[in-house]
């Protein structure tokens, strides 16, 4: 019973009807009914929701797992552990089957420090770019403190 009632919230919480507008046909309209919430709002709920759904990942570190995108049809590229040492890549392949090859990831990792190798980033931009994340970071917490606080008195 339980998660018939999460799986409704989780529907009733991304139902653009509470913010005016509806959808028909694959295309959104202004609706003539009352708007509940606030647009920005909404999207405050959805940032949350799709937050909270990043994959899950095993023990094993994959170094490229989640990064690469298929070429042949733009779908998420997943990796697998084999025998225990060799990562192997592949399409996902959720429209059928992919043109895309399966590659080990040394494949990749030579092909990519051959791209690599000739850039260099000068020490004041690597030093922006860290206070940058840094600063980022902070945001990133704060935000989600602020969010949790909200969240808990409502």
């Amino acid at each position: 019973m339980l998660a018939t009632n999460r799986n409704y919230l989780h529907t009733i919480l991304l139902n653009p009807v509470y913010i005016g507008t509806f959808e028909w046909g694959g295309t959104q309209y202004r609706g003539s009914h009352q708007q509940f919430i606030s647009a920005r709002l909404f999207e405050t709920v959805h940032a949350v929701i799709h937050g909270h759904h990043k994959g899950k990942y095993s023990k094993h570190d994959i170094a490229f797992r989640g990064m690469l995108t298929c070429a042949y049809d733009d779908l998420t590229v997943t990796a697998e552990l084999k025998k225990g040492k060799y990562v192997y890549y592949r399409c996902s392949g959720y429209h059928g089957k992919c043109d895309l090859p399966r590659f080990r990831e040394e494949q990749i990792s030579e092909k990519l420090g051959e791209v690599l190798k000739g850039i260099r980033i000068p020490d004041e931009v690597v030093a922006r770019i860290t206070t940058a994340l840094e600063h980022s970071q902070e945001n990133i917490e704060k935000d989600s403190k602020a969010q949790r606080e909200k969240l808990g008195s409502a």
